[in-house]
């Protein structure tokens, strides 16, 4: 699906798909794929089109995971100062 919305949109039969953009479609599995993906397409002069997973919504699940360990190295924290007194 995401190849043939660029070929349609970007006018060039040559896509490449990223590997980031591959992982989080594939994330689910075969037989629940996400229903939106927010992506970035780029045409270089070759006319090639790179599609590729949109910046922000990679930031932003990237401080996601960095929030869950925090909250689980404060709670590894919280249960050895329990374990000292």
């Amino acid at each position: 699906m995401v190849r043939e919305f660029a070929i349609k949109n970007m006018k060039s039969d040559e896509v490449k798909i990223d590997q980031s953009l591959g992982k989080h479609i594939w994330a689910r599995g075969k037989t629940n794929p996400p229903r939106k993906v927010r992506v970035k397409m780029v045409k270089d002069e070759d006319d090639i089109v790179t599609v590729s997973l949109y910046e922000e919504a990679v930031e932003i699940e990237e401080e996601k995971e960095e929030k869950e360990e925090e909250e689980e190295e404060g709670k590894e924290d919280e249960s050895e100062d329990k374990s000292k007194t």
